[in-house]
C-alpha cells in the first residue's frame, strides 16, 4: 500500500524540490568560496603581524640579524609570488 502523500505529489512539486536543491548546491559553493577568501586574508594578516613583531624585536636587540632576515624574507615572498603566478598560468590552460 503506497504512502497517502504519494497521490498528492505532482510534477510541479518535484520540479520545485529539484530547483531548491540546485539553489542549495549553489549556496554551498558560495560558502566554500567565501570561507577560502576569508581564510586567505586571515593568514596573510597573521603573517604580516608576525613579521612586524619579529622585525621590531630584532631591530631593538640584533641589527646583524635583521640584515640577514631581509634578503631571506624577500626570497620567500618572491618564491611565493612565482609559485602563485605559475599555478595561475597552469590553471588557465
Amino acid at each position: 500500500m503506497p504512502h497517502p502523500l504519494m497521490g498528492k505529489v505532482t510534477g510541479a512539486h518535484v520540479a520545485k524540490i529539484l530547483e531548491l536543491e540546485e539553489k542549495s548546491l549553489d549556496y554551498s559553493h558560495q560558502d566554500r568560496r567565501d570561507a577560502r577568501r576569508y581564510g586567505t586574508w586571515a593568514g596573510i594578516g597573521l603573517a604580516v603581524l608576525a613579521s612586524v613583531v619579529i622585525l621590531v624585536l630584532a631591530l631593538t636587540n640584533h641589527e646583524a640579524l635583521v640584515s640577514q632576515l631581509i634578503p631571506l624574507a624577500a626570497a620567500f615572498v618572491g618564491g611565493f609570488g612565482g609559485g602563485y603566478g605559475l599555478g595561475t598560468v597552469r590553471q588557465r590552460r
